[in-house]
């Protein structure tokens, strides 16, 4: 799991199926992750937004947003991805850092809804494949345009969850469930969920990561939310499975908390 709280972890992409009625509750927009591109729609309403993000694919994928000020191209953000001073200085001014879902399991569906205003966003997989090369540089860099508010509402969550040093367990049912990730602090904030394979630990995959995240992954990713704006929050909806011990790990504060699905 990266720390992707700079332009190397951060990055874009968004959708939504506008829906119609003057209220709607939930302004959808699907978005499929494969070998290497993405499948999203052009243009989509604004507002809260919620992005169904499904890893079609046979690798681990992940689904970064930014958005880009002005009528960016993905010349411009290729340009800017590949340059080895975005990983020191961090991304221009031109781009802003917006929730994420980090590393999503081939064959895995899970949502986040946040709020979008209009404009032109990027969403990115910045994970490596075979060749070494991130995901990136073989295709998965799509633009979408965001348009108006469409009023939908902001999801009704099954359990609300502070990030950073005060984050704790959720006690959810098996089944989909939505949790409220609230970051109340001044900086981004970030949560993995993932689950360990038999015996492995977050040592492990410490190491795992350390190593450039060579050989078998030390467990499943189940994405969570990467890039969490400052003093505000944003909804991950996930289809829990009982049975699964499943960890939220945040690497910028060395926390880790156990649960299970009843």
């Amino acid at each position: 799991m990266r720390i992707l709280i700079s332009l190397i972890a951060a990055a874009a992409a968004l959708g939504v199926a506008g829906c119609g009625g003057s209220e709607p509750d939930e302004n959808l927009v699907e978005v499929q992750g494969d070998e290497y591109s993405f499948v999203m729609p052009q243009s989509v309403d604004g507002g809260w937004t919620t992005l169904r993000l499904t890893n079609t694919g046979d690798e681990a994928h992940e689904f970064a947003l930014v958005k880009l000020e002005g009528k960016r191209t993905r010349a411009d953000v290729l340009e800017v991805l590949s340059d080895p001073a975005t990983q020191e200085q961090g991304p221009p001014d031109w781009v802003t850092i917006r929730a994420g879902i980090p590393t999503l399991q081939a064959g895995k569906t899970a949502s986040l809804t946040q709020r979008l205003e209009p404009g032109r966003y990027a969403l990115i997989c910045f994970l490596d494949g075979p060749n070494g090369k991130p995901h990136f540089l073989d295709g998965m860099l799509g633009l979408i345009e965001v348009g108006e508010d469409a009023e939908a509402k902001a999801p009704k969550p099954d359990a609300t969850l502070a990030l950073g040093k005060s984050l704790e367990a959720p006690e959810v049912d098996a089944g989909e469930q939505t949790l409220e990730l609230k970051n109340d602090s001044d900086q981004p904030n970030a949560v993995f969920l993932i689950s360990y394979k038999p015996g492995k630990t977050q040592k492990d995959l410490v190491v795992w990561e350390e190593g450039g995240m060579k050989g078998p992954a030390p467990g499943a990713f189940h994405g969570g939310a990467i890039d969490v704006p400052p003093h505000s929050s944003v909804y991950y909806t996930y289809t829990f499975e009982a049975g699964i011990d499943y960890a939220l790990v945040d690497d910028v504060n060395k926390i880790e908390r156990r649960f299970s699905a009843r």
